[in-house]
């Protein structure tokens, strides 16, 4: 009303007799007290309605209507999500660790997947022994992998191929690839589409999560978000009756429930007839009493427009042009509809929308996250490390037994054959006392005897014993020669 005592000030109007709408309207129109308010109009009871009205068919039939002020937006209500009655059991653990992945289809998540598998199978068959991953190439052209037996063949085929899937995944989640300039040109252009496609399913998850994680409400998504859904579901929807017939027309398979205006409409709500309320968001907002009805139920609009209606004052074909002329020039004035419409709007004491955060006591533009949000990151995390964690000790074990053994062994093998090597010397020494003349007939004989060299390799042990055994052989026949000799000389 304020707003039209403005425009009738800056016009020519002498001005307007305000009064209530006829007793008989509510008689003849018992669906909407805004609908019987324009049948006072058509009936010549009055000329004006101060009240804002969507512009309807049936309402048009009736009435003319002046320019549109406003387009009011149509929305979806339903019980918020992140109520109390439903954090209950949209907190717990297990749901919020459900909606890490939300954000894609799972269908979408298996199609992913199996493009991570293939991907992984094809870059161990591109590798090559000059490229970063020639690890792989080597152990399948290893003579033990080709001559091995079916099980060896499987299991190490199965390891190259874990490998490489959990190459393609750490490249994945660290949203980039590897870029080696030795691997194939089959490497690369498959590194190249992969990289794309990690770049849009980055982006487009990123996109998504913080919204998925910061609803506290269903995280399966069986709440109805808008009227599509609603006719998938079958599930029953209240409208206003003002909006029967656009709502009948755009969307004739939807679960209707029209019984009146808003008080029915909450009335069906309350006794369960529908799950969401159909209204608009102008109403909404500048009735402090359907805003408190609507807080009290904790009902909020999916920001999914539903319909878009402009509103505007029903007024008689009199006066009608006179008063859109007005208000065009008082428009000129700096006399705006919306702006006296938000100058008298009540506060809002409550959210009226899944992502309303301007209500009283809601000051942030997201919800902080919580450590439940990311329960199941951390509980990933946690058992790779575990995982992890054991493997590498359970490889510093077995390289530790295996240095231990290889160092008994060795050490064995040395300690005999230093004490093979004693004997020799001994042996040697004692042969050189008894035949000075030894030493010179060896480096004669050098073609006979070889010298022997202690090794410190356990590898070569075998071989320096068996040197060592010849060099004993050859001078016991020494021996047996030289003693011969002399008896000889004495018979003579």
């Amino acid at each position: 009303m304020d707003y039209l005592d403005a425009v009738v000030d800056v016009s020519d109007i002498s001005g307007l007799n305000y009064t209530h709408r006829s007793g008989g309207s509510a008689v003849v129109v018992t669906s909407s007290a805004w609908t019987a308010a324009v049948y006072d109009i058509q009936a010549g009871l009055s000329c004006l309605s101060s009240s804002l009205f969507w512009i309807t068919t049936e309402r048009l039939q009736m009435t003319t209507f002046t320019t549109p002020l406003a387009i009011d937006k149509i929305m979806l209500y339903i019980e918020n999500p992140s109520s109390d009655k439903q954090h209950t059991t949209g907190s717990s653990l297990y749901s919020n660790m459900l909606k890490v992945a939300m954000p894609f289809e799972p269908a979408l998540w298996l199609i992913l997947a199996a493009t991570m598998v293939l991907v992984s199978m094809l870059g161990v068959w591109f590798a090559n022994k000059d490229g970063a991953r020639n690890k792989w190439w080597y152990k399948l052209h290893d003579k033990a992998f080709v001559d091995g037996t079916v099980y060896y063949r499987t299991t190490t085929l199965l390891n190259i191929l874990f490998d490489s899937f959990l190459s393609s995944a750490n490249d994945t989640f660290g949203q980039s690839v590897e870029f080696d300039s030795e691997s194939t040109l089959s490497k690369k252009i498959l590194n190249f589409g992969f990289s794309f496609l990690i770049l849009v399913a980055a982006a487009g998850y990123t996109a998504n999560l913080a919204a998925f994680l910061t609803i506290q409400g269903d995280t399966n998504g069986d709440y109805i978000r808008s009227v599509e859904d609603a006719i998938l579901t079958n599930t029953p929807l209240c409208g206003h009756i003002a909006l029967q017939s656009a709502l009948m027309t755009t969307w004739p398979d939807a679960n209707w429930v029209f019984n009146g205006a808003y008080d029915a409409m909450l009335e069906n709500f309350d006794a369960g007839h529908c799950v969401g309320l159909i209204g608009g968001k102008g109403d909404v907002l500048a009735d402090a009493h359907l805003m408190n009805e609507f807080c009290v139920r904790n009902l909020v609009d999916t920001n999914t427009i539903i319909l878009e209606k402009p509103v505007a004052f029903p007024a008689c074909k009199d006066m009608v042009a006179g008063i859109s002329y007005w208000i065009y020039e008082a428009e000129k004035s700096g006399i705006v509809f919306n702006s006296y419409q938000d100058a008298s709007q009540p506060q809002q004491v409550c959210p009226l929308s899944i992502y309303d955060n301007d209500a009283e006591g809601v000051n942030e533009d997201l919800r902080k996250l919580t450590p439940a949000n990311f329960a199941l990151p951390l509980l990933t995390v946690i058992l790779c490390c575990m995982i992890a964690t054991i493997l590498q000790l359970r490889h510093e074990t077995i390289v530790r037994y295996r240095r231990s053994t290889h160092y008994e062994r060795d050490t064995s093998l040395k300690t005999n054959s230093l004490n093979n090597n004693e004997d020799t010397a001994i042996l040697s020494t004692s042969f050189d006392n008894i035949f000075p003349g030894n030493n010179q007939r060896d480096q004669q004989d050098g073609d006979q005897v070889e010298d022997i060299v202690t090794p410190n390799n356990s590898e070569t042990i075998l071989k320096t014993l068996r040197d060592i055994q010849n060099y004993q052989k050859n001078l016991v026949e020494l021996l047996v020669t030289q003693q011969q000799q002399q008896q000889h000389q004495q018979n003579k």
